[in-house]
């Protein structure tokens, strides 16, 4: 299948309890029945006694879901479309100044299913003979207006218009931690873009440029900033459709192929100049590249180099991630 996501906002932000991430924006209205959300979090100070909150969409009276931290006790709630109001907690503790990996999953078919996952594993769940509330409230990341606020990290926060399997989320979190053991920096969405199994049309990417923040004091800290990561191939490839859609659609055009990223990039490969500004390449390019009927593409030989001067370009400077301490 093919996944539709929302990135909250890129890489990792420093929460000091006392300011909001707020993400708006006109898709969050089709998060109906199922969705999942996933996120890296890294607490860093608990405040004793209080909950504070960790995400929350909707306002002061509805949630879908509300995450939060009483402690180290993490707890989800959820409205429901007779008014009630339904809770999941977490049966393990949230270890302190440590990255855990966190996954709620909504499910419904002939009745509800909510899943929290921990660390890629299914922690516990509860199935409803009713269906979840739908608001078209904002995401408050870090702190709402309503409850204390978060004082840790929280990273890569991902909203799916689609439930997650539990083999989705175990291999995200293992793809994760290799990344973050590589580069210091976790690229969560990395998997999704890998997936061989897609379907007749590729999921669309969002990344939010409608994202603010509240202050009351102190001041966020981007720790890493994906516009300063060496991107991968299929992140180039996601930044060049953002801005050039005409081209994407041609691209959905061959994605029943299963590997539809990878054959692209091999006609790119034999198809591109190594320097853009060569005319001898330019040349050879021209006369790799097959005539584009026989490709059963619609692509012009211009747009085939144009996608392979994006892969072919230098990666960004890595910004390394700040140790907690």
């Amino acid at each position: 299948m093919s996944f539709k996501f929302l990135e909250l906002f890129q890489g990792v932000i420093q929460f000091r309890g006392n300011f909001i991430e707020i993400v708006e924006n006109e898709d969050l209205q089709e998060l109906s029945k199922d969705y999942s959300i996933s996120f890296w979090i890294n607490i860093h100070k608990i405040l004793k006694g209080r909950q504070v909150t960790v995400y929350h969409k909707g306002d002061n009276g509805t949630s879908q879901p509300t995450i939060s931290l009483h402690e180290r006790d993490l707890l989800i709630s959820f409205d429901t479309v007779r008014g009630g109001n339904e809770r999941l907690f977490a049966t393990v503790e949230i270890p302190l100044k440590a990255w855990t990996h966190i996954a709620f999953t909504i499910f419904h078919k002939q009745y509800t299913e909510a899943s929290l996952y921990i660390n890629g594993r299914l922690d516990t769940s509860i199935s409803l003979n009713i269906d979840i509330a739908h608001n078209t409230g904002n995401c408050y990341v870090g702190k709402d207006p309503w409850n204390h606020g978060f004082i840790g990290e929280i990273g890569e926060p991902l909203l799916f218009f689609t439930t997650l399997s539990p083999d989705d989320i175990w291999r995200m979190y293992q793809q994760s931690i290799e990344n973050w053991n590589q580069s210091q920096c976790f690229r969560s969405s990395q998997f999704f873009y890998e997936r061989k199994s897609r379907a007749s049309t590729p999921g669309k990417w969002f990344r939010d440029n409608e994202s603010s923040r509240i202050y009351e004091e102190g001041e966020s800290i981007r720790t890493c900033d994906s516009s300063m990561m060496a991107l991968s191939k299929y992140e180039k490839l996601e930044e060049f459709f953002q801005k050039n859609p005409t081209i994407y659609r041609k691209v959905s055009e061959i994605a029943n192929s299963q590997n539809w990223l990878t054959v692209i990039f091999n006609i790119l490969n034999i198809a591109a100049p190594q320097n853009g500004k060569s005319a001898q390449n330019k040349i050879e390019a021209d006369r790799k590249i097959p005539p584009t009927v026989n490709l059963n593409i619609n692509f012009t030989k211009k747009e085939l180099i144009a996608l392979a001067k994006v892969l072919r370009s230098p990666p960004y400077e890595k910004s390394p991630i700040k140790k907690s301490h």
